[in-house]
């Protein structure tokens, strides 16, 4: 093993062994203080995966401590600011070397999966630190102070079951949630099976004439065939059968964008506009790259 990468994981693993102050102030009132120590121990835990960070060369990720310390624990703390580009002006911090000016990354490929590696183990902890403390304040009956404990575990650690069992999430499928949660869940499963049902349907279609084909369509010189269903008019780069099977496509994707969003959208809005505007304005080479399964809809 080469040498970086035992000594980096050897500080991983010395921090994940480390004895939890949460739990040797479990027996103190004073909750602020327990809470206080908390953050002390976290600060000093990501400050210390930060300095292993940017001696492989990896500034980057000891910036993405330095922004959690200073968002959660201790905004005033030097260190993180220092490591953010912020100095010390007439007794307050401002932030005066912008982010693209930072150091930036030269870890190797080995050196960055042992700085990714040393990350989660740092998490690890974090999540703990956060979960005891909170279940500990749950049991003395501090509710909401030990629930935030918890959903800052979640927040870090999405899959920490502990945290979510203790805050009375239910399961579905391995997600947990609040009630209300789940049952977006269910509903989203309902409304995606729905769309793959509609995408299979079968309907009516009748072919039309070239002759019908819209002006800015011939224009564009390819080879369009167009079919009426009940309720619109699909012209298609492609043959009939293509054509024919626009429809039922058309419907299982319009359910799909109103599950994911939409596929087609005005820029910098979400009104959706006709997919034949598409076809303006571009080369007839460009067109046809496109291929069969852009869809005129008129």
């Amino acid at each position: 093993m080469p040498r970086f990468r035992g000594t980096l994981l050897r500080i991983a693993i010395a921090l994940l062994a480390a004895p939890l102050a949460a739990q040797t102030a479990q027996t103190a009132k004073d909750v602020p203080a327990r809470e206080a120590e908390v953050h002390k121990q976290i600060t000093s835990l990501l400050v210390a995966f930060a300095r292993a960070a940017e001696s492989y060369k990896a500034p980057s990720c000891a910036r993405r401590a330095f922004e959690q310390i200073v968002e959660h624990y201790d905004n005033q703390n030097a260190t993180a600011l220092i490591g953010l580009g912020y100095q010390r002006v007439k007794g307050e911090w401002k932030h005066v070397t912008p982010v693209d000016k930072l150091p930036q990354d030269t870890a190797s490929l080995q050196q960055q999966r042992s700085v990714e590696e040393a990350w989660k183990v740092a998490h690890k902890r974090v999540v703990k630190l956060h979960r005891e403390l909170g279940l500990a304040l749950l049991a003395e009956g501090v509710e909401g102070r030990g629930r935030y404990r918890l959903g800052r575990a979640i927040a870090i650690d999405p899959d920490d079951v502990e945290s979510h069992k203790a805050l009375g999430h239910m399961e579905l499928d391995g997600f947990f949630g609040t009630a209300e949660q789940i049952a977006f869940v269910r509903r989203m499963r309902e409304i995606t099976a729905k769309a793959r049902e509609c995408s299979e349907m079968d309907f009516e279609v009748k072919e039309l004439p070239a002759s019908s084909m819209p002006s800015e369509l011939k224009k564009s010189g390819l080879e369009f065939h167009g079919v009426r269903s009940k309720n619109f008019t699909h012209w298609v780069i492609g043959g009939p059968e293509v054509a024919a099977g626009t429809p039922s496509r058309q419907l299982g994707a319009a359910l799909r964008g109103a599950v994911e969003g939409p596929v087609v959208g005005a820029r910098g809005g979400g009104r959706l506009r006709p997919r034949a505007r598409a076809f303006r304005g571009r080369s007839r080479s460009r067109v046809a790259r496109m291929g069969a399964r852009r869809v005129a809809d008129w």
